[in-house]
Protein backbone atom coordinates (compact mmCIF):
# COMPACT_ATOMS: atom_id res chain seq x y z
CA UNK A 1 0.00 0.00 0.00
CA UNK A 2 2.99 2.47 0.40
CA UNK A 3 3.72 2.26 -3.03
CA UNK A 4 0.90 2.78 -4.11
CA UNK A 5 0.57 5.98 -1.69
CA UNK A 6 3.94 7.36 -2.68
CA UNK A 7 3.46 6.62 -6.75
CA UNK A 8 -0.37 8.70 -6.25
CA UNK A 9 1.65 11.44 -4.31
CA UNK A 10 4.59 11.89 -7.25
CA UNK A 11 1.92 11.62 -10.12
CA UNK A 12 -0.43 14.02 -8.40
CA UNK A 13 -3.47 12.09 -8.03
CA UNK A 14 -3.12 12.62 -4.06
CA UNK A 15 -1.72 16.02 -2.58
CA UNK A 16 -0.19 15.23 0.33
CA UNK A 17 -1.84 18.86 1.90
CA UNK A 18 -4.99 18.47 0.45
CA UNK A 19 -5.76 14.88 0.94
CA UNK A 20 -3.76 14.64 4.82
CA UNK A 21 -7.05 13.46 6.86
CA UNK A 22 -7.50 10.68 3.90
CA UNK A 23 -4.29 9.25 3.35
CA UNK A 24 -4.41 9.11 7.61
CA UNK A 25 -7.17 6.85 7.40
CA UNK A 26 -6.55 5.67 3.80
CA UNK A 27 -7.97 1.96 4.37
CA UNK A 28 -11.08 2.71 5.98
CA UNK A 29 -12.18 4.98 3.78
CA UNK A 30 -11.82 2.86 0.80
CA UNK A 31 -13.53 -0.25 3.10
CA UNK A 32 -16.23 2.48 3.36
CA UNK A 33 -16.43 3.05 -0.11
CA UNK A 34 -16.46 -0.65 -0.92
CA UNK A 35 -13.38 -0.35 -2.84
CA UNK A 36 -9.76 -1.16 -3.38
CA UNK A 37 -7.47 1.24 -2.16
CA UNK A 38 -5.37 1.22 -5.24
CA UNK A 39 -8.49 2.34 -6.54
CA UNK A 40 -8.29 5.82 -4.59
CA UNK A 41 -4.61 6.09 -5.40
CA UNK A 42 -5.11 5.54 -9.72
CA UNK A 43 -6.40 8.23 -12.23
CA UNK A 44 -9.48 7.93 -13.11
CA UNK A 45 -8.43 7.49 -16.62
CA UNK A 46 -6.72 3.99 -15.92
CA UNK A 47 -10.52 2.79 -15.04
CA UNK A 48 -12.79 4.44 -17.84
CA UNK A 49 -13.18 5.81 -20.84
CA UNK A 50 -13.43 10.06 -21.76
CA UNK A 51 -17.37 10.39 -21.65
CA UNK A 52 -17.83 8.59 -18.22
CA UNK A 53 -14.88 11.20 -16.67
CA UNK A 54 -16.72 14.32 -18.15
CA UNK A 55 -20.16 12.37 -16.76
CA UNK A 56 -17.97 12.39 -13.42
CA UNK A 57 -16.65 15.89 -13.26
CA UNK A 58 -20.49 16.99 -13.47
CA UNK A 59 -20.98 15.87 -10.21
CA UNK A 60 -17.83 17.82 -8.80
CA UNK A 61 -19.06 20.74 -10.64
CA UNK A 62 -22.41 20.48 -9.22
CA UNK A 63 -22.74 18.95 -5.81
CA UNK A 64 -26.01 20.34 -4.81
CA UNK A 65 -27.52 19.23 -8.09
CA UNK A 66 -25.52 16.34 -9.05
CA UNK A 67 -26.41 14.25 -12.61
CA UNK A 68 -29.29 11.42 -11.49
CA UNK A 69 -27.41 8.48 -12.59
CA UNK A 70 -25.55 6.83 -14.82
CA UNK A 71 -27.02 3.03 -16.50
CA UNK A 72 -23.96 0.61 -18.14
CA UNK A 73 -26.67 -1.91 -19.95
CA UNK A 74 -25.25 -4.69 -22.25
CA UNK A 75 -21.29 -6.68 -21.89
CA UNK A 76 -18.98 -4.71 -19.95
CA UNK A 77 -16.83 -7.26 -18.60
CA UNK A 78 -14.97 -5.14 -16.21
CA UNK A 79 -17.77 -2.86 -14.55
CA UNK A 80 -16.59 -3.69 -10.96
CA UNK A 81 -13.57 -2.17 -12.09
CA UNK A 82 -15.02 0.84 -14.11
CA UNK A 83 -17.55 1.49 -10.76
CA UNK A 84 -14.43 1.12 -8.23
CA UNK A 85 -12.45 3.88 -10.55
CA UNK A 86 -15.50 6.49 -10.31
CA UNK A 87 -15.92 5.73 -6.49
CA UNK A 88 -12.60 6.04 -5.63
CA UNK A 89 -11.61 9.04 -7.90
CA UNK A 90 -15.12 10.49 -5.98
CA UNK A 91 -14.10 9.38 -2.71
CA UNK A 92 -10.43 11.41 -3.55
CA UNK A 93 -12.48 14.43 -4.21
CA UNK A 94 -14.77 13.90 -0.83
CA UNK A 95 -17.17 12.96 -2.37
CA UNK A 96 -18.88 10.22 -0.77
CA UNK A 97 -19.45 7.58 -3.27
CA UNK A 98 -19.88 3.21 -2.37
CA UNK A 99 -19.90 0.59 -4.09
CA UNK A 100 -22.55 -2.09 -2.92
CA UNK A 101 -24.45 -4.67 -3.76
CA UNK A 102 -28.12 -4.55 -4.00
CA UNK A 103 -28.63 -6.59 -1.06
CA UNK A 104 -26.01 -4.64 1.00
CA UNK A 105 -27.28 -1.45 -0.47
CA UNK A 106 -31.62 -2.70 0.85
CA UNK A 107 -29.89 -3.66 4.14
CA UNK A 108 -27.83 -0.33 4.71
CA UNK A 109 -29.62 1.93 2.87
CA UNK A 110 -27.00 4.17 2.31
CA UNK A 111 -26.91 8.30 1.84
CA UNK A 112 -24.08 8.40 0.44
CA UNK A 113 -23.79 11.19 -2.47
CA UNK A 114 -23.38 8.27 -4.92
CA UNK A 115 -24.58 4.82 -4.54
CA UNK A 116 -22.93 2.09 -7.52
CA UNK A 117 -24.22 -1.10 -7.61
CA UNK A 118 -22.81 -3.19 -10.34
CA UNK A 119 -25.54 -6.19 -10.04
CA UNK A 120 -28.45 -3.55 -10.53
CA UNK A 121 -30.26 -5.97 -12.93
CA UNK A 122 -27.90 -9.14 -13.82
CA UNK A 123 -31.18 -11.23 -14.04
CA UNK A 124 -34.32 -11.54 -15.67
CA UNK A 125 -36.62 -11.83 -12.61
CA UNK A 126 -36.38 -10.69 -9.26
CA UNK A 127 -38.30 -11.71 -5.99
CA UNK A 128 -41.29 -9.40 -6.11
CA UNK A 129 -40.75 -7.92 -2.89
CA UNK A 130 -36.94 -7.15 -3.57
CA UNK A 131 -37.44 -5.65 -6.83
CA UNK A 132 -40.28 -3.01 -5.13
CA UNK A 133 -37.47 -2.22 -2.71
CA UNK A 134 -34.70 -1.72 -4.90
CA UNK A 135 -37.10 0.23 -7.20
CA UNK A 136 -38.09 1.96 -4.05
CA UNK A 137 -34.34 3.21 -3.06
CA UNK A 138 -33.34 4.26 -6.96
CA UNK A 139 -36.76 6.78 -6.93
CA UNK A 140 -35.52 8.10 -3.20
CA UNK A 141 -32.11 8.50 -4.28
CA UNK A 142 -33.28 10.44 -7.14
CA UNK A 143 -36.10 12.44 -5.40
CA UNK A 144 -32.97 13.06 -2.87
CA UNK A 145 -30.49 14.55 -5.66
CA UNK A 146 -27.99 11.49 -4.41
CA UNK A 147 -26.66 10.03 -7.52
CA UNK A 148 -26.72 6.08 -8.75
CA UNK A 149 -24.58 4.51 -10.82
CA UNK A 150 -26.06 1.07 -11.46
CA UNK A 151 -25.46 -1.96 -14.44
CA UNK A 152 -27.91 -3.63 -16.43
CA UNK A 153 -27.78 -6.59 -18.77
CA UNK A 154 -30.29 -5.20 -21.12
CA UNK A 155 -32.87 -2.69 -20.84
CA UNK A 156 -35.25 -5.55 -21.44
CA UNK A 157 -34.13 -7.23 -18.14
CA UNK A 158 -34.69 -3.75 -16.29
CA UNK A 159 -38.70 -4.05 -17.43
CA UNK A 160 -39.37 -7.18 -16.99
CA UNK A 161 -37.38 -6.66 -13.55
CA UNK A 162 -38.73 -3.61 -12.33
CA UNK A 163 -41.57 -2.07 -14.50
CA UNK A 164 -41.83 0.00 -17.84
CA UNK A 165 -41.95 3.02 -15.36
CA UNK A 166 -38.61 3.14 -13.83
CA UNK A 167 -37.17 1.29 -17.13
CA UNK A 168 -38.24 5.09 -18.99
CA UNK A 169 -37.34 6.87 -16.28
CA UNK A 170 -34.10 5.80 -16.12
CA UNK A 171 -33.38 5.95 -19.69
CA UNK A 172 -34.95 9.54 -19.35
CA UNK A 173 -33.43 10.74 -16.48
CA UNK A 174 -29.99 8.77 -16.30
CA UNK A 175 -26.78 8.74 -18.82
CA UNK A 176 -27.05 5.38 -20.53
CA UNK A 177 -23.70 3.28 -21.39
CA UNK A 178 -24.18 0.61 -23.92
CA UNK A 179 -21.66 -1.87 -25.15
Amino acid sequence: MIDLVQKALQDGILNLQRHEQLLLMLEQAAERAGVPVGAICRHLRDYVGDDEREWCRKILASRSQPPSGMLYVGKWKDVNNRMDGIAGALVRNFVDARVMTIGRALEERPTSMVLLMPNFCTTTKQAGWQAERVADLVLERLHTNRTSILYATTVADVQNVYGKALSDMLHDRFKVMKK
